[in-house]
């Protein structure tokens, strides 16, 4: 079973800077029957992007695109097939401490998209597609449409 909780429902905070770094020498690599039975929580907004690489060009032309979903279910019933029990965490609203900071990421992602046309009028798909995966940026409304399904493959 899926838990498709948002963040009203746990107090969850994203995002911290660095983590990743501090907990480096913590880490190890483990097989992932070792989680069997166990809850582990997904960070569904880095899912999604994740997802969106496979699919950067098709949203680029067509923003309604929704294979990133199918890409994300086939990565969940993998996890599933292994017994394990999952949360999947999505972000909280807009936070108006990072304003400056969503300015500056959706500046670029303009800049990106608009050099990703230009490179594909010239025929330079590799560099275009490249610019295109800068320029994808994870909606309230992909996150919604994920969490919709979920709902009715896992409830």
């Amino acid at each position: 079973r899926v838990s498709t909780q948002s963040t009203w429902g746990y107090l969850i905070e994203m995002g911290i800077s660095g983590l990743l770094q501090f907990l480096k020498p913590i880490q190890r690599e483990v097989h992932i029957k070792e989680y069997s039975q166990k809850r582990v929580a997904i960070d569904t907004y880095c899912w999604i992007h994740k997802a969106l690489y496979n699919c950067a060009l098709e949203m680029a032309m067509n923003p309604t695109c929704d294979r990133f979903i199918g890409v994300c279910l086939k990565r969940l019933e993998a996890i599933l097939s292994e017994g394990i029990i999952v949360v999947m965490v999505f972000d909280g609203g807009f936070l108006p401490s990072k304003k400056e900071i969503e300015k500056s990421r959706k500046e670029s992602r303009e800049s990106a998209q608009k050099l990703a046309h230009e490179l594909l009028k010239k025929g330079e798909k590799e560099q275009a597609y490249k610019k295109f995966v800068e320029s994808m940026d994870v909606t309230p409304l992909m996150a919604y449409k994920l969490l919709k399904v979920l709902k009715e493959k896992y409830n």
